[in-house]
């Protein structure tokens, strides 16, 4: 990757777990009820951040679909708490300068319930996870669409990063 970077003058963006793709996370990735499969998750969301390290990329943007289906077939509160540790576990393999961004999509389709619901759960399992933690909102094509056919055209990329570690919490669109 150092070879075609330097080759075509580009560089690495975020790094990008798969935690959805797999037959395996069909109840869930890092959320999941057997231990086993939430290893595995984090043992991928690991290996992602060392990907991230050895191409020098500051960011690994982490979206997770998980969720579930009908209510009372998961214990959230577990969910919740199995989320907190992943979070606290990957971010502790960070380097210094690397961002932990935990996306929340508020567009995206959902089951019954979603693990990350909102940008309020974001920030919660930002904080959780530690500072260099982020929250990133993908406004996705929807939000887009009303941008740019407004006066915003060309200039901005469709996501928020928020600072989860200030009280205000204010957003910024990245650029």
């Amino acid at each position: 990757m150092k070879r075609l970077e330097k080759r075509f003058g580009i560089r690495a963006g975020s790094i990008n777990p798969n935690l959805f793709q797999d037959q395996l996370y069909k109840f869930g990735s890092l959320c999941n009820p057997d231990g086993d499969i939430r290893r595995q998750a984090v043992d991928h969301v690991l290996d992602s951040i060392e990907i991230a390290k050895a191409t020098g990329s500051r960011d690994i943007s982490l979206w997770l679909p998980d969720g579930s289906n009908y209510p009372g077939s998961q214990s959230m509160r577990n969910r919740i708490v199995w989320l907190e540790d992943a979070l606290h576990a990957a971010h502790a393999h960070l380097a210094p300068g690397q961002r932990l961004l935990i996306e929340y999509k508020p567009f995206e389709p959902a089951f019954y319930h979603t693990d990350i619901a909102d940008w309020g759960m974001s920030s919660h399992l930002s904080r959780a996870a530690g500072p260099q933690a982020r929250v990133l909102v993908d406004t996705g094509i929807t939000i887009m669409r009303r941008i740019l056919s407004r006066s915003w055209r060309g200039c901005c990329t469709p996501a928020f990063l928020a600072d989860s570690t200030s009280t205000t919490a204010g957003m910024r669109m990245t650029i």
